[in-house]
Order: C-alpha cells, then sequence, then structure tokens
C-alpha cells in the first residue's frame, strides 16, 4: 500500500541520513555506515512497489528523474565528491558558463538517484511490455556499471524486487543475501 510503501522511503532516508552523518561528521564510528548500507536496498524495494501499483507511470518516472537531476550538484557539494572540474570557469568572469561546467561535471559522482532512475525505467518498461528498450537500459547500466551506485547489482536487485513485489517475505530475504554479499564484497 501506499501507507507501507511512504513508511520504507521514510526508513531508508533516514537509513541514509545516518549513513552521510557517519561519512561527514563521525567516521570514527562504523556502525553509522553499516546502518546505512541499508538505505539502498530499501529505496530499490520502493520503487520496486512503486513501479508496480503506481497509476501513473509517466508522473512517478518523471518526479524520480527530476529529483535526481535538481539534488545532484548538492549532492557533490554536501558529501565532498566535488572535483577540479567542477571550478574550472570563473563565476565572476562567466556566471552562467560557471554554473554550467559545475552541473556537468557534479555528475562525474552520480548520486543514488541516477542508479533508482535507470532501474525504475527498466522496470517501468517492462511493466508496459517494452523489452527492446529495457533491454537497452539494461545494456547501458551495465556499461555504466562503475557510475552506478551498488552497480548492476543495484539494478540486479531491483528487478528482483519487481518480481517478487508480492511477497515481501523473500523481499526481505534478497536484502539480507544483498547486503550479506555487498559486506562480503568490502564495496561502499
Amino acid at each position: 500500500t501506499n501507507q507501507d510503501t511512504g513508511l520504507i522511503r521514510l526508513i531508508a532516508c533516514i537509513c541514509m541520513f545516518i549513513d552521510h552523518a557517519g561519512k561527514m561528521l563521525f567516521p570514527q564510528v562504523p556502525e553509522m555506515r553499516l546502518i546505512g548500507r541499508l538505505a539502498f536496498p530499501l529505496f530499490a524495494y520502493g520503487v520496486a512497489v512503486g513501479a508496480v501499483y503506481t497509476k501513473n507511470p509517466e508522473k512517478y518516472l518523471t518526479r524520480v528523474v527530476l529529483l535526481a537531476l535538481i539534488s545532484q550538484p548538492l549532492y557533490a557539494v554536501g558529501l565532498a565528491h566535488e572535483n577540479r572540474a567542477m571550478y574550472a570557469v570563473s563565476f565572476l568572469e562567466n556566471p552562467l558558463g560557471a554554473c554550467w561546467q559545475f552541473y556537468i561535471n557534479s555528475w562525474q559522482k552520480p548520486s543514488i538517484l541516477f542508479a533508482l532512475s535507470l532501474g525504475l525505467l527498466i522496470l517501468l518498461c517492462l511493466r508496459k511490455g517494452n523489452y527492446t528498450l529495457a533491454l537497452g537500459v539494461y545494456i547501458l547500466c551495465c556499461r555504466a556499471s562503475g557510475a552506478l551506485d551498488y552497480g548492476i547489482h543495484g539494478i540486479h536487485l531491483m528487478l528482483l524486487f519487481y518480481l517478487l513485489c508480492e511477497h515481501p517475505a523473500l523481499c526481505f530475504a534478497a536484502t539480507f543475501s544483498f547486503m550479506t554479499w555487498w559486506s562480503l564484497q568490502g564495496i561502499g
């Protein structure tokens, strides 16, 4: 239901906040990062359930993509993912060029919303029976795996949740397995 997915998204936001606070403010407390690692599977589950039950798939996708586009530079600055290219043009000499350069180069390390947007696009294509476009986006995700939070495995998790959406207990088991595997990889 909408209330259930809303609660899941709220919990995911809290986990992500704890993760970011742990990274930026309390790096000596690894438990905060561990709690934060739950955010992606929770968001992935929320996206999959949303893809199944939304009454307006285009509006849903548009909202997630717009959130990704708007929040990207804030993410880059807030989590210290800045790079020299973001500041290559002087704001005083060329304000529009500097803003453009800053924005475009903030995408060198995309936020979690980039992976969630691509995963959602695949799921909505599957929902509509557009398997060719779903496969094309999936191949793009495979090629861009290094730029995606959790790589192609995050996309796989969204696909798995989409298939198991009617079975939350199996989704929980999948999340536990995914997080166990992820922590053994030493990634994140």
